[in-house]
């Protein structure tokens, strides 16, 4: 990437077991930065609670493979960063 560097931001669903929450499969994005500096803030974490929000608000539905369809109430517990997120502080 040359001289850049990638911030994603990502969740999972704790309430799955650990062989499927920690699948690669069950990680969902929400949003990423690639940039040349630090992200910012502002512009990074506002599009990230307005996600957070409206799957506060509306749950979130998985389709399984034989097309039976799960929907979960989200609830945020906690929020976990990684070292050089501690730079923004």
């Amino acid at each position: 990437m040359g001289g850049k560097s990638l911030w994603p931001v990502q969740a999972t669903i704790l309430e799955f077991p650990p062989p499927i929450r920690d699948h690669v499969s069950a990680v969902m994005v929400f949003g990423a930065w690639l940039g040349g500096s630090h992200p910012n803030r502002e512009l990074l974490w506002n599009s990230i609670v307005d996600q957070i929000k409206y799957l506060y608000k509306n749950g979130i539905i998985l389709k399984l493979n034989d097309n039976t369809k799960i929907k979960f109430n989200i609830r945020v517990q906690f929020i976990t960063f990684d070292l050089p997120a501690l730079a923004h502080n």
